[in-house]
């Protein structure tokens, strides 16, 4: 049995991809028409982990997004001078510039842009990332369906809020 069909996410021009947990299935009979949203969001990400930053480049693709990527938050304050973006999704801790001066930079610049600030380190980070106006905050690790949850709930305009992702429990209780 198949799991239940969570949303038709994309196009290339041919082919329909629709998206069910942990699977893609291609439908070659599908056009454009079948699509929800032609026109779909362009979104940012910045981080300087390459393996997480094609990790979420690769589940944003496959859900339909125009994704760009950065690798700090300079490269990503040049991005956005030359494209209009819907969401930028952040790391807090990057080289060259902070995801937190990121979010500073774009919000004087793009105060309707709709940001993201992610963490494996200290949450109070990410609170910080909250107050200078990023709209919800992910914990590392996170899931790919936390990651594409938070997003349709920004993009639909809602505030996400503050999500942790899982905790590690080790063998003699520490987390």
């Amino acid at each position: 049995m198949l799991e239940e069909v969570t949303a038709v996410v994309g196009i290339d021009g041919k082919h329909a991809y629709t998206y069910r947990p942990n699977t893609l299935i291609l439908d070659p009979t599908a056009d454009k028409e079948s699509i929800p949203n032609p026109r779909m969001p362009r979104v940012l990400i910045a981080d300087d982990e390459i393996g997480v930053l094609e990790w979420l480049s690769e589940i944003m693709t496959l859900a339909g997004y125009q994704v760009s990527t950065a690798r700090d938050g300079l490269e990503a304050i040049a991005a956005a001078k030359g494209k209009a973006f819907d969401l930028v999704i952040t790391d807090i801790s990057m080289p060259n510039q902070d995801g937190l001066g990121l979010i500073l930079a774009l919000k004087s610049a793009h105060p309707d842009i709709k940001i993201i600030a992610f963490s494996g380190r200290d949450p109070a980070f990410l609170q910080d990332a909250q107050l200078l106006g990023a709209h919800a905050a992910l914990t590392k690790p996170m899931s790919s369906k936390s990651v594409l949850r938070c997003m349709s709930a920004v993009l639909a305009g809602e505030k996400a809020g503050f999500e942790r992702g899982p905790r590690f429990e080790y063998d003699d209780g520490t987390m």
